[in-house]
């Protein structure tokens, strides 16, 4: 799915992805769609979407760290971040994720990133998987997002 806009708002975007689940899921959508938190945890759950890469569960917990990165940040710190990632793990300029990443961020299409970040579609579920976004949270909300995860799958 791409964006509606080149220029946005978290909460705009959110709710364009939010509004993307209830069609692909059929559950609907919160009551407060103008709420942020609401969108997230509407969001942020592991019943009801098909994911088309690997285990639903780390996917699943993939996507839910992404959102969390995807509010907590601009995108041009998460690219600077990436940036920075890329240059400690510069032996694997070789490796195709390396290469995938660095294109990403060479790019820095805000639009992009919020479909890796946010989007069910295969590819991005796959670039998602390779992200280093992960490691700009910090341990007790990564801890948080997984026991979530874990409990819902349960």
């Amino acid at each position: 799915m791409l964006l509606k806009q080149t220029t946005y708002s978290t909460s705009a975007v959110l709710l364009q992805y939010a509004e993307s689940d209830s069609l692909t899921t059929g559950m609907p959508l919160p009551v407060n769609t103008s709420d942020p938190d609401q969108l997230i945890k509407f969001m942020s759950r592991a019943g009801g979407i098909l994911f088309l890469h690997g285990d639903p569960n780390l996917d699943n917990q993939k996507r839910n760290i992404a959102i969390q990165v995807f509010v907590s940040f601009q995108p041009n710190q998460i690219f600077d971040f990436c940036r920075s990632w890329l240059r400690k793990w510069s032996q694997n300029k070789g490796a195709l994720w390396y290469q995938e990443w660095q294109s990403i961020t060479d790019r820095a299409d805000p639009t992009e990133l919020a479909d890796i970040l946010l989007s069910h579609d295969e590819h991005r579920v796959r670039q998602r998987l390779s992200s280093p976004v992960g490691e700009m949270l910090d341990f007790e909300t990564i801890l948080k997002i997984k026991r979530a995860t874990q409990d819902e799958a349960a």
